[in-house]
């Protein structure tokens, strides 16, 4: 078979999606090896791309011979860098055109370290293409690289053009299926997230769970608001958010959103007593480790909460209207929780739960302190917990 057939043939492939299904990482090393298995002269092939990510903007997935394939996260830091964007990866998604480095013998990298490092790791020759997206921008490039003495002959390059579109339509596959998953676990959390990439997206789609009820609020926020700048205020909350969300993640409940200066957090549970202690304790030892947290934490705003703790029955779906849906908690277990909080502040308490709650973790033969709770008929026993 003739070399522009075997091409061919990975084109064809390409257009028909790269299968098997897989991870990014692993159709980059398949690639590779049906580069190589047609008679391509390669050593390492390597694909960079912009990321819609909050810590890592950017990444690389690189294949050599020797080592295979693996993942290079880049962060914003060195995203933004003067070497990241004088770097050829950079310029080749920017300047929107191939561009190829020879390695000779006369050592003129124009103090790139990623052009350095092909050259000390002996490769002859360095092509750069640029992988455009169906609207003509280009947020991906690909590199392609060999150690043979004279570098690529002009019909390899010829033939490595011809795959420029048919890899760009995979990766952009990728790229957006990978920005769509990260946007949605942002800004909605990772079981939400999950629940909308798999279609749960219509009216009323939900389910009724049990669950530990958190929420968390800052102490004298309003007052702060008034007194600092909004940049100081975002800065407060941020610093207060990061800690929450550590502890909570570390503790296996959820954030579902932040309200204002606070948050709602839920612990699913299923109906065993036991996943319920447990859960209770989750949400205990992620109050305790978000105190941690803020006493460590140092900034010239110090940093205090309140909690509120509740065991119950939750509407765990899509709420709304028909063209703006929210993923949420809804219910009395929710509501309860709610008022508990506000009621902490009358009680001067830190952390307050309910009677539900306080029976799975205290002193059952504890009364609490009779309370009024707006939109409750009957008085409810709070509980302080600090």
């Amino acid at each position: 078979m003739k070399f522009d057939e075997k091409i061919t043939q990975i084109i064809t492939w390409l257009v028909a999606g790269a299968p098997p299904p897989g991870t990014f990482e692993n159709f980059v090393s398949v690639f590779s090896e049906r580069l190589l298995a047609a008679g391509v002269p390669i050593s390492s092939v390597a694909l960079y791309k912009y990321n819609i990510h909050p810590i890592f903007p950017a990444e690389g997935v690189i294949w050599t011979k020797k080592k295979g394939g693996w993942q290079i996260p880049v962060s914003n830091d060195m995203v933004q860098s003067e070497a990241f964007q004088r770097g050829p990866q950079a310029k080749t998604i920017l300047m929107q055109r191939m561009l190829r480095f020879r390695f000779d013998d006369e050592e003129d990298d124009s103090g790139d370290l990623t052009l350095k490092g092909y050259r000390d790791a002996g490769y002859t020759d360095l092509i750069c293409l640029p992988l455009f997206n169906i609207d003509g921008s280009v947020s991906r490039c690909v590199f392609l690289a060999t150690k043979t003495e004279k570098g690529f002959d002009d019909d390899i390059v010829m033939q490595l053009r011809r795959l420029q579109a048919p890899v760009a339509r995979v990766c952009e596959h990728f790229g957006d299926r990978s920005d769509m998953t990260v946007s949605l676990t942002t800004y909605l959390g990772q079981d939400i997230g999950r629940k909308v990439m798999d279609g749960k997206i219509q009216r009323g789609d939900g389910e009724t769970i049990s669950a530990v009820i958190l929420f968390v609020d800052l102490v004298s926020y309003t007052a702060m608001s008034n007194s600092r700048s909004g940049t100081e205020v975002l800065k407060v909350l941020n610093a207060f958010y990061e800690i929450i969300d550590a502890a909570v993640v570390a503790n296996y409940g959820e954030i579902l959103k932040f309200i204002g200066d606070g948050a709602l957090i839920i612990f699913p549970v299923v109906d065993d007593l036991t996943a319920l202690e447990a859960a209770a304790q989750n949400a205990l030892n992620a109050v305790a480790r978000s105190r941690t947290g803020v006493e460590k934490h140092h900034s010239d705003t110090p940093i205090e909460f309140r909690a509120s703790l509740h065991i119950g029955e939750i509407f765990y779906g899509n709420v709304g209207s028909q063209n703006r849906l929210d993923f949420t908690a809804i219910g009395p277990a929710v509501n309860l929780a709610s008022r508990l909080l506000d009621h902490a502040v009358k009680l001067n308490a830190k952390t307050v739960c309910s009677h539900e709650f306080h029976t799975i973790t205290g002193d059952v033969t504890d009364a609490g302190i009779k309370c009024d709770l707006k939109g409750f008929d009957q008085a409810v026993p709070v509980f302080i917990l600090e």
